[in-house]
């Protein structure tokens, strides 16, 4: 054997026991890595399993309730955005509707305070007051202040309410027509007088005095307070005559407490329409 062959075999040798060494090094070096891998999924397992399993669609169960969890959330917001701008259309139309019933309500108080002006001028003069009197009875409703006002003139509204000069006129016409019957100006109270004064004779007695009639000095208060524009002080003291002489009053002091009645609805109807309160 030559000396190159004796080498080779030494080499060879040399080469052979160095492999199991390197074979069990690369071994240790893998056993080792293969630990730090089992290390790391055992501690990042928890985080990032469910993960890694929905790749593979692979589901845990805290997975599935995860995923249910956000789906019930996210059908939650949908529904609370869909309310959010029901809400939203809800609000607009309230608030379209409010500015219409607003706008509705200053109409009918306009309505409504146009009515009691119209009647309140109608009734300052003679003539009818039908189609005021309706209006205001159609738009004002029930208006317990003026109830009994509107009842007093209500049966003159076709016909109109004497004023108060027509009322002074016809009451002195009364008056007089008073006056001559208690002069003794009739066939009866001559006929009366005569008597009287027959007997008066036949029996030469002092004749008693004539009692004075109390409605001769209520009749100068009604005429007194007409004079002087009181119609409510004239009315007062018509209202206290009695007898035939009220009889003869009735009528004229039903218009007369008309004449008085539209007065003070016409003053109030200017107060209200003031004050803005009809």
């Amino acid at each position: 054997m030559d000396q190159n062959d004796g080498h080779a075999t030494e080499s060879t040798a040399q080469h052979g026991a160095a492999a199991p060494d390197t074979a069990v090094a690369g071994f240790a070096r893998d056993a080792r890595r293969l630990a730090i891998a089992a290390l790391a999924i055992s501690v990042l397992a928890p985080f990032c399993i469910d993960a890694i399993f929905g790749v593979v669609r692979i589901h845990t169960p805290l997975a599935r309730r995860a995923a249910e969890a956000s789906a019930a959330i996210e059908t939650l917001q949908r529904r609370s955005d869909d309310l959010e701008k029901q809400l939203a259309a809800a609000t607009a139309q309230l608030t379209r509707m409010q500015a219409d019933a607003a706008r509705i309500s200053a109409n009918q108080v306009l309505i409504r305070r146009s009515a009691l002006m119209q009647l309140g001028l109608a009734l300052r003069h003679m003539g009818p007051f039908d189609l005021e009197l309706g209006l205001v009875r159609d738009t004002t409703g029930d208006q317990p202040a003026l109830a009994p006002l509107l009842a007093k003139i209500e049966p003159y509204a076709a016909t109109g309410i004497p004023e108060a000069g027509q009322l002074q006129r016809d009451f002195t016409v009364m008056r007089l027509k008073f006056e001559w019957q208690d002069s003794g100006s009739t066939p009866r109270v001559w006929m009366n007088k005569l008597i009287s004064w027959q007997r008066g004779l036949l029996s030469r007695e002092p004749q008693e005095p004539v009692p004075v009639d109390p409605n001769t000095q209520l009749l100068r208060d009604v005429s007194a307070g007409l004079s002087r524009d009181d119609l409510p002080g004239a009315l007062e003291a018509a209202r206290q005559v009695e007898g035939s002489r009220r009889e003869a009053l009735s009528e004229w002091i039903e218009d007369a407490e008309a004449r008085v009645a539209a007065v003070e609805l016409s003053r109030r109807i200017d107060e209200m329409v003031a004050k803005k309160r009809p």
